[in-house]
């Protein structure tokens, strides 16, 4: 889930780069929130309260990719 988004300012193949607090709920063990930034689509930018695809790595939950 989406809990906050911000512009970077920065461009990457004309899209916007945007920096996301997220709020992760794995199927099992604890939600936990996590930073993560990325170029997204200028015509489906996430707001808050979106519910995103993500994937983590369990082993340090700050390495985030947004699908």
């Amino acid at each position: 889930e989406v809990l906050s988004i911000a512009d970077t300012g920065a461009l990457i193949n004309f899209n916007p780069v945007v920096k996301m607090r997220l709020n992760v709920t794995p199927m099992y063990g604890p939600a936990f929130q996590v930073d993560a930034e990325t170029a997204v689509s200028k015509i489906a930018i996430p707001r808050v309260g979106d519910k995103i695809n993500i994937k983590y790595n369990a082993a340090n939950t700050s390495q985030v990719l947004v699908i």
